[in-house]
């Protein structure tokens, strides 16, 4: 964590502090598939309540204060037009889904350029309270594997946990480049075009004047937008002038 935190300080000799996350997040479920092994081992099943009780004793409390905090400030500090949006930030953290409201919001041009979240950190909690409430469900399932077929225990879980370590993924072109918190959701066409990969322009002179085509790629949509400038002879007789006659089509060719 205190790499995290130096990074977020600006420390120059931590430029790479943000992988104590990764690293946070790895050491949280070794441990806690270590907990469930054990349990299972010795009392041959695994209580769901009281696996989510623990963690909801250890994590609410904390939460609950600082959730307060962040509303009491709000009213204090901020205008009001910012109520309402972290109103709902306040409401997904509590319920541990912030990261998809904020993963959404990443990719809607409309909001791109407001303020942060005050709660914007709380993304990598709703990612482990979402991995507290799957991970044991697997766990069950791999535990009625190894009863139905008889199978040892020990391998049933080696050959599940590498199944879902290897599993392939296929992120979107957009949600390459945003931030990890967004790894969860969806893509939309639009930003995905803003933020677009390629743009060529082919000029192609016709006998009235050019044509050019430009090409986005993004998040396997493509995009054809074609701006057509007819050259037209003024009234008067005099020089040719260039008349802007754009024209914007708009093509979604699935690849």
């Amino acid at each position: 964590m205190l790499l995290v935190l130096g990074f977020h300080a600006g420390v120059p000799l931590l430029p790479g502090g943000f992988v104590g996350v990764d690293v946070f997040f790895v050491i949280s479920g070794f441990l806690i598939t270590g907990l469930i092994v054990r349990e299972v081992r010795r009392t041959g099943r695994l209580s769901l309540s009281r696996f989510w009780a623990r963690r909801a004793r250890r994590l609410l409390p904390a939460t609950a204060v600082v959730l307060g905090a962040v509303a009491v400030m709000t009213i204090v500090v901020l205008p009001v037009t910012r109520w309402s949006s972290i109103a709902w930030d306040i409401a997904t953290s509590a319920l541990y889904v912030v990261n998809w409201r904020l993963a959404d919001q990443s990719v809607n041009y409309l909001v791109s350029d407001d303020a942060p979240s005050p709660l914007q950190h709380f993304w990598s909690l709703a990612v482990e309270e979402q991995f507290y409430l799957l991970w044991p469900l697997l766990i069950i399932f791999l535990l009625w594997v190894q009863r139905r077929f008889r199978l040892s225990l020990t391998k049933v879980l080696l050959v599940g946990i590498a199944a879902i370590a290897v599993a392939p993924t296929r992120p979107s072109a957009a949600a390459s480049d945003m931030p990890k918190w967004s790894r969860m959701s969806g893509s939309r066409t639009e930003n995905a075009a803003r933020s677009s990969s390629s743009t060529a322009l082919r000029p192609n002179r016709t006998a009235r004047g050019y044509v050019g085509a430009p090409s986005v790629t993004a998040d396997g949509r493509h995009a054809a937008a074609s701006l057509r400038t007819v050259a037209a002879r003024r009234p008067d007789g005099g020089h040719d002038i260039a008349h802007a006659e754009s024209t914007r089509k708009l093509n979604i060719i699935p690849f």
